[in-house]
């Protein structure tokens, strides 16, 4: 079951006017799910979490960028920075040879931080950055997204607008989270938060140290 995400309309409209967007947020929040639903046919897609594309971006990026083509989904790309370098002088020679370069590298990365000094200094210009978080309240009743106002007549509008809650409900949706899969699922949620903390651990973590 896909939720639709209000950062779809963001990222297709920065899509008219840069040549790259990437896309951050914690693993599992949803990140390639949504980008995977809304390129449509046409997109290549690799991830970088596969031990061989991940061998020859390092090794070869070049060859990389030719194998898969583009428009090109690249998923975890933070796991090969210098692939940037070489991003960026395809889409600046495309745009000196007249061609058309806006959308043409979409970007996932679970950790922000340590890769925007890479990002900044390669793509400088040329990408859209976003965060995605896990579900929000309004995503999840496949409400409109708007700003929280304390005006009476906003939180009026407010309350017509969502499902009401007793206070068992909200405790068990705060209990249980955002996560797509425990929102779209019935899965266990200390099995699946037990499962997430170890996969930080024994990859993200490690890759820090």
């Amino acid at each position: 079951m896909y939720i639709k995400r209000h950062l779809e309309e963001q990222v297709l409209e920065a899509s008219r006017y840069y040549p790259v967007i990437m896309v951050c947020g914690q693993r599992q929040v949803g990140k390639s799910t949504m980008l995977n639903h809304l390129q449509g046919k046409g997109r290549n897609y690799v991830t970088l979490d596969d031990m061989n594309a991940r061998r020859l971006a390092e090794e070869d990026p070049g060859l990389f960028f030719e194998t898969y083509g583009s428009p090109l989904l690249i998923d975890e790309f933070q796991r090969v920075p210098s692939i940037l370098l070489e991003m960026k002088r395809i889409v600046d020679q495309a745009a000196l040879d007249g061609e058309e370069v806006n959308g043409r590298y979409w970007l996932t990365a679970s950790q922000k931080f340590s890769m925007m000094k890479d990002v900044a200094e390669s793509l400088a210009g040329r990408v859209a950055v976003f965060e995605l978080s896990s579900l929000s309240a309004s995503e999840v009743e496949e409400r409109r997204a708007c700003l929280f106002h304390p005006d009476l007549q906003a939180l009026r509008e407010r309350m017509n607008s969502s499902t009401p809650k007793d206070i068992h409900q909200i405790y068990q949706r705060i209990f249980r989270g955002g996560m797509p899969k425990l929102v779209a699922t019935d899965m266990d949620r200390e099995r699946y938060y037990m499962d997430y903390v170890n996969t930080y651990i024994e990859r993200d973590i490690k890759d820090f140290a």
